[in-house]
């Protein structure tokens, strides 16, 4: 229990509940950030409250999802690296980051490569798509 509070606290800045009844409970509160980039999306369906919870944990994650995708999509009104795009909302996992923010972005259509031929430049930007954008992507190759 003292390494529960003590890493809560260090992780998240809460403060852990612990619920007793029928079934004893452990409650973590986390940043989205944290539950982002650590730990697997749950999708039980029962309704025990230990998986209840995690569906609404899972609902939690997808409601705040389309926020940092616009927010992505703002910040790179100029042309970024997926290095300072992940840095700037607190991912260090850039693998995770692609998979789950930049791909789907990119596959939408939201999101441009500014070297579409070579994906894996070591110059590679991504930019925003938008109309005053569209030259400036073109003037990149």
């Amino acid at each position: 229990m003292r390494n529960t509070y003590k890493y809560t606290k260090l992780y998240s800045g809460g403060e852990p509940s612990f619920v007793e009844g029928d079934i004893f409970r452990t409650i973590i509160p986390l940043t989205e950030v944290s539950t982002a980039t650590v730990g697997p999306i749950f999708s039980g369906k029962s309704t025990e409250d230990g998986i209840h919870q995690e569906n609404h944990q899972e609902n939690h994650q997808e409601n705040h999802q389309e926020p940092l995708r616009e927010q992505i999509l703002s910040f790179c009104v100029t042309a970024r690296s997926k290095k300072e795009i992940a840095a700037r909302f607190g991912y260090k996992d850039l693998r995770n980051f692609t998979i789950r923010y930049l791909n789907p972005l990119m596959e939408e259509g939201s999101l441009k490569m500014t070297h579409p031929d070579n994906p894996k430049d070591r110059n590679q930007k991504y930019i925003s798509k938008g109309k005053r954008n569209e030259n400036r992507i073109k003037t990149n190759r």
